[in-house]
């Protein structure tokens, strides 16, 4: 079957992350959180089923709540194995000290809500679940198409990064925020709608 990569990259506005020594050195405290994750709604997309994550609280992006949305933790190591193994997920890599991050989170979510999937969400800065650091070079040479280059061609990471994976296949992506993003509804609204038709794009083996 014929692959689609659809690059959908605004990479204009975005937070940065590089190796742990030029991460910030102070992690935002977060609160311990259950180890498991809420159970599927009817008719929404659960993805790779063995795909281990755990619950978040999404409370401290703006306009988010502590429970009530479609974002499920997980680790690097999990979007590693589900390119490996040719798993289906949307995964969205962010933290809440990122101000893009902040920016784009609800929207997110509101895609996820009309799309009705879940999205496995990555901190970099969850030191309580896994060590980002630890697979920070495996996740830029296994992303490395869709990254950002500095001058030197090294691969960096920005976030909010939405990635669509397919069949173990990235066959989407989102990074940042657009240049022209002013919060307005309708710009809200054209972000929403890239979401969706990134989401979309896990959808196109359904039957």
């Amino acid at each position: 079957m014929k692959k689609v990569l659809i690059i959908l990259l605004l990479l204009l506005t975005g937070c940065q992350s590089k190796p742990s020594s030029a991460v910030p050195s102070e992690v935002p405290a977060q609160t311990p959180l259950p180890t498991a994750a809420p159970e599927p709604t009817e008719g929404t997309e659960a993805f790779l089923p063995d795909l281990e994550t755990f619950s978040v609280d999404m409370s401290a992006y703006t306009g988010m709540k502590a429970d009530e949305h479609h974002f499920l933790g997980t680790s690097p190591a999990e979007l590693l194995r589900t390119l490996e193994e040719g798993g289906t997920a949307v995964f969205f890599m962010g933290s809440e000290s990122c101000s893009a991050c902040q920016a784009m989170t609800s929207l997110v979510e509101q895609a996820a809500k009309e799309e009705n999937v879940y999205i496995a969400y990555i901190d970099p800065y969850d030191k309580q679940h896994y060590d980002f650091d630890e697979t920070l070079n495996e996740l830029q040479a296994a992303l490395d198409p869709w990254l950002r280059h500095g001058n030197d061609g090294e691969a960096l990471l920005f976030f909010p990064h939405v990635l669509a994976v397919r069949g173990g296949e990235i066959v989407a992506s989102v990074i940042g925020q657009s240049e022209d993003y002013d919060g307005s509804f309708e710009k809200a609204n054209e972000r929403i709608d890239l979401y969706r038709s990134l989401m979309a794009e896990v959808r196109k083996d359904e039957k």
